[in-house]
């Protein structure tokens, strides 16, 4: 098997959010439908994420990226490449609308589809890696909520639909009280 398919990258997929990470096995089914996906020839301008957020909160303008990291390996150094996602509006989600949840599609920015052709270039040497989406919140109301359940899907080229990667990780799981408002600010000029 080719390493630089998805699910030869350790099964596993980071969301970092709020400054925290919550990283976890991938689901069974999202490994089997990622199978095919090749990263180093995958269209990264079809290449879609989407973060299923609570209506209480919301991303950041410029808040959300997709890294890839390249591990170390022999005299090779660990490489990664932050690609900065922006919204989607055209892409919309065929799931059904959960009641207080927003689906938000995003894609590769334009002026970093340079850098997914160097991430490319890096993979020639196929080692192994990870995908992680940094996502930074904030809230909509003054109140923090007591869980915030956050979920991240994939589609590619190769894919029909999108693939959920993570379902319902809870961000403020390892907040303190004390710690809360800080992690999760309020939105700002909405």
């Amino acid at each position: 098997m080719n390493p630089r398919q998805i699910q030869n990258w350790g099964g596993s997929l980071c969301l970092l959010t709020l400054g925290l990470a919550a990283c976890g096995p991938m689901l069974p089914s999202s490994l089997w439908a990622l199978r095919d996906v090749d990263m180093a020839t995958t269209n990264a301008e079809a290449l879609r994420v989407r973060v299923d957020v609570p209506g209480v909160a919301l991303p950041k303008p410029d808040g959300v990226q997709l890294v890839a990291t390249l591990e170390a390996e022999g005299d090779q150094k660990a490489d990664e490449f932050a690609f900065t996602l922006v919204r989607d509006t055209a892409e919309l989600s065929d799931d059904p609308a959960v009641q207080g949840v927003r689906d938000l599609t995003y894609r590769i920015a334009p002026e970093d589809l340079a850098i997914f052709d160097s991430f490319r270039t890096a993979m020639e040497t196929e080692r192994s890696g990870s995908l992680s989406v940094d996502t930074e919140l904030c809230r909509l109301s003054e109140d923090i909520p007591a869980r915030l359940l956050v979920s991240v899907a994939l589609k590619t080229e190769e894919l029909e639909d999108f693939v959920l990667l993570f379902r319902d990780q809870d961000m403020l799981e390892d907040v303190s009280p004390e710690d809360a408002e800080a992690a999760l600010p309020k939105c700002k000029g909405l």
